[in-house]
Formats: structure tokens, sequence, C-alpha cells
């Protein structure tokens, strides 16, 4: 929420606290507060600070970037009294300049598809889906100060993930990556469906099966990889759980073969950094040249009040003066939710008003008027590179893991 709004949210909670420590009689908060959606949201925590006679005052530093939906960054006040359950985000960021990466998933229960997306601020709950909730996951905790830093991949995992590929080079940073690109793969979301729907993800280790070679060579998929065929005893790669590295204890004989698998390891790992940058850093991305239709009977105007994709999905109205066409249709293959990423931006970046007419949010920016036209061809940019990205995953094969 932007600093000119707040403050007057800031002004009326403040005029509640002090009206209401006046009464003679006290009564009930509910029955007491103006409900007013244009001036507050009165949460249940909001509503106690009230009733215990606390205000509030007015801090630069509380405005922070803030991710409320894919690809729509917004201004958030950022206060513990005026944001209800606040989770982790004043360990994540408690500074302004924090530097953190975060990967919000779909929070389990949730009716809409299976999603996961990187971002370095802030995220709102219902990120990708207005009716589901999405729990974060941050690289590093901070320190109340901001002075100290944490990694949140425990000195366990990583040991547990260095026997596991025989690997004492990998790192925190490669696990955390590993995680993106496996949470986004294809085989994985198949292969652990159910579970996604009623539990937050878990992490197996991908890994080469360590069986014998076939005695005639199968033909190789595209990027080198085999399709599993369990008759001539060759596998692709698949899912080991935590109880493989127990397999690796003294002279036990492991199921998967470490090396093989400490190299797909590291391709899963690179992937997952490509796609974090991808998608935290998409204001930076190269801007795909869609074709630009002007209307010449209609003044240069770049302003957006809604935009609409045409039936085709290839052109998209972006006002009475540019329609843009073009579109590939791969866009559409990398979802967020129900949406794809440009829908999400296309649903975000409109004006929206209230029951009386009154604007209530405006995305257009008056200090950069092409903002929204060179958005939507980074965000096509985007979901077209991070499609390719997935495709080329090492290929994993989709049944029971080993030793599961």
């Amino acid at each position: 929420m932007p600093t000119l709004e707040i403050k007057p949210t800031i002004d009326f909670y403040n005029d509640h606290v002090r009206r209401y420590a006046r009464l003679s009689k006290k009564t009930k908060v509910d029955d007491f507060v103006d409900n007013d959606p244009s001036k507050i949201g009165w949460s249940s925590s909001l509503k106690a600070h009230l009733e215990r006679g606390i205000e509030l005052k007015f801090h630069e530093s509380a405005m922070r970037d803030s991710l409320y939906r894919p690809f729509s960054r917004k201004q958030l006040y950022f206060d513990n009294r005026l944001n209800h359950r606040v989770g982790i985000f004043p360990d994540a960021f408690p500074k302004p300049n924090s530097k953190n990466l975060l990967l919000a998933v779909t929070d389990a229960g949730a009716r809409s598809p299976f999603s996961v997306l990187a971002a370095d601020c802030i995220v709102d709950l219902h990120l990708a889906a207005s009716a589901d909730t999405f729990q974060c996951f941050p690289q590093f905790t901070y320190s109340e100060d901001g002075k100290e830093r944490r990694d949140n991949i425990t000195p366990k995992a990583l040991t547990l993930f260095q026997i596991f590929y025989d690997d004492n080079g990998i790192t925190r940073a490669d696990i955390f990556h590993y995680v993106y690109a496996l949470l986004h793969h294809p085989a994985y979301r198949t292969r652990y469906a159910e579970n996604l729907k009623r539990e937050l993800p878990r992490i197996p280790f991908v890994g080469v099966v360590g069986r014998v070679a076939p005695r005639a060579p199968l033909p190789a998929k595209k990027g080198g990889l085999v399709d599993d065929d369990g008759a001539h005893g060759v596998t692709r790669p698949t899912f080991f759980p935590l109880a493989a590295v127990e397999k690796m204890q003294g002279d036990a004989k492991p199921d998967h073969n470490p090396k093989a698998s400490a190299k797909l390891f590291h391709a899963f790992a690179a992937a997952g950094k490509k796609l974090a940058d991808l998608h935290v850093n998409y204001e930076s991305a190269k801007e795909f040249p869609l074709k630009r239709q002007e209307n010449k009977a209609v003044k240069l105007d770049w302003r957006v009040e809604a935009m609409k994709l045409s039936k085709d999905k290839a052109s998209l109205f972006y006002n009475d003066f540019l329609t843009l066409s073009g579109i590939p249709a791969e866009v559409f293959d990398y979802h967020l939710g129900n949406r794809s990423g440009l829908e999400w931006v296309i649903d975000q970046y409109r004006v929206t008003k209230d029951d009386n007419g009154n604007i209530t949010s405006d995305p257009n920016r008056l200090d950069d008027e092409q903002y929204i036209v060179r958005l939507l061809g980074q965000v096509i940019t985007v979901s077209l590179e991070t499609v390719k990205v997935v495709k080329l995953l090492p290929a994993l094969g989709t049944s029971a893991s080993v030793g599961s």
C-alpha cells in the first residue's frame, strides 16, 4: 500500500483508539468500529490492538516491495499490527535491504493445480489462487536486527545430499536450486500428484539406478536419456527416498550409481538456478517482439483499462489504440495455478472500481507509461524460457521410487 494511502488508514485507526478509550461504558469492538472498506480492513488482531489502546505510527522503513500475484509487484506497508499473521516474513526480510530468495508453493488441500514460484520479496498468501493459500520457504532467515543470516538448508540435509551423491562439493545453494527444478518437473508432479493434494511437497533424491547394462543398447531419447525398459535391465533416472542413504553405509552396495546420479543432481541445480533467475528478475528479461497494430484513428495512448485476449489467444487487445499479435502458443504451457503467467498479467494489470464507480486500483505508471506493454513482452519471454528449461530437464521415470 503506497505511503499516501496508508497514512489516512493509520489516522483512522488511531482516531478509533482514542474514541474507544474515552467511552464511559465499554461496548463490543465489533459494534464500535466503522467497517468502511475504503478506509480500513479490520482483522481480529487489529481489533485486539484497538481494545488494548495501542496507537500506530507511520514508519518509512515499513514500505516494502511485495509480490501480490505472479509478475505483479505492489508496494506494501509491512507492520505486524496492520498485517494480519505475518508468518515467516519478519525473519526472512527484517529490513528493507535484506537479501533473500524464497520458494512459494501451493499449500496442502488446494483446489487449484500445484504450483511454485521463486521470489525475492514478501509474497501474498493467495499468490496464484484466490481460494487457495501458499506457503513460503526462504533460503535464509535473519536475526531481528538483520545482521546475522542463517541458511535454512540444515547441516544434516547438506550431509545427506553429499552422502547420497558421493559429492562433497554440493552446496546449500545447489540444494535450494535443485528443489526448485524438481518441483517443476512433470514426472515429479505426476508421481506425487495425490500427495501434493494432501500435504506440502516432500523432496526425494533423483538418481540413476545401478543396474547392469543391457546386452543390446537401446535407442537413446533426445538428450541422451534412455526409456525405462525393465525387460532389458535399463531404467531412466528415478526417485529415491531418504532410506537410500542407509544403503551407502559401511560396505553396503547402493541401489543407485552415485557418480552418474551426481551429474543428474547438478543438472537439476543448474536448471533450478536458471528458473529462479528468470522468475525473480522478470522485469529485466528481454522483451519478446510482438507485432504492434496501431489504430491511426485514435491518439497514441499507453494507458490500460482492461486487456483482452483474442479467442485463439494469438493476439491481445491492449487498448483502443494498440493491439499486440504474434503471441506464441507455447506461452500458455507455463501455468501458475489455473492461469498461465501471461494471463496473470492480463488479469492484474487493469483498472478496478468499487460499486460507486471510484477507482480502487490503477496499474498505469505516470513515470513509465510503457511499463505494462513492455512487461507483457518480458513475461512472454520468461514463459517461453521456463517451458524450454523444464523440457530440457533430465527425464525421470514415474513409476514407484526405488526402495519406497
